[in-house]
């Protein structure tokens, strides 16, 4: 397994991410599981405590970019975050901006974005199964079915994609990702939690909620009850502790 290379966490949060990828070093602290090419990560600046990353280890714009031979690994991986989460929190709405919004290159330098990275936050109930349409940025939902269905299509435009199972997705294509705010989607589903005020990450990475997050989560022994033997396969191993 190609290891992860690490960052300290006062380094990610001390220095602009045009500088460094920090997907390439992520913060071993927050690291949750990692698998041949893909690794688990509790997010900075969760508008829900449980709030995970799922990141490809090497440099796919996004999800619809990942190799078809690595379908098979990255779809064990996704059931197994929202497992992991429903296990300690409730199960999770799951979503990605394909090189739209944040994840646009705006110069050269500007790396951050260039690891896919789905998103997950634990519903607790308040979170929407479905997302309305937003013309004002020109984004309409379409319901695609399975990811495979999504990712399959031969389309290279920036999109949105949104699932509150990790079963059935929508999709928005982005025709103008420049009208696309940063960190958009955060935003709508902290609106549905009641305007949280602290939802960007960069602002308020709120890491108290993050290692309080860790401290709940089935790890180690009591993780069989997961499914592992599924994850085991492609080279899984537990985060540092």
């Amino acid at each position: 397994m190609r290891p992860i290379r690490y960052q300290a966490l006062n380094e990610q949060l001390g220095e602009s991410i045009t500088c460094r990828c920090f997907f390439c070093y992520p913060d071993a602290d927050r690291l949750l599981f990692q698998t041949h090419h893909f690794y688990g990560l509790l997010g900075l600046g969760p508008i829900v405590e449980g709030y995970t990353v799922l990141a490809s280890k090497d440099h796919h714009r996004c999800y619809r970019e990942i190799p078809r031979s690595l379908w098979p690994e990255m779809e064990v991986c996704i059931q197994f975050v929202a497992q992991l989460l429903a296990s300690a929190f409730s199960r999770p709405v799951i979503y990605e901006h394909g090189k739209a919004g944040g994840c646009f290159i705006r110069d050269g330098s500007f790396k951050h974005c260039y690891h896919a990275h789905m998103n997950f936050i634990p519903s607790m109930g308040r979170l929407p199964s479905h997302l309305q349409n937003d013309d004002s940025v020109g984004v309409r939902w379409e319901p695609q079915g399975p990811l495979e269905c999504v990712l399959g299509e031969d389309r290279h435009e920036p999109y949105l994609l949104f699932s509150s199972s990790a079963r059935r997705w929508s999709l928005a294509e982005i025709s103008d990702p420049r009208r696309l705010p940063s960190q958009y989607l955060r935003k709508v589903l902290a609106n549905h939690l009641g305007g949280c005020a602290e939802w960007d990450w960069r602002e308020s990475p709120n890491l108290p909620a993050v290692f309080r997050a860790r401290e709940k989560l089935p790890m180690g022994t009591t993780g069989q009850r997961l499914c592992l033997e599924n994850i085991q396969a492609f080279g899984f191993e537990w985060g540092t502790t």
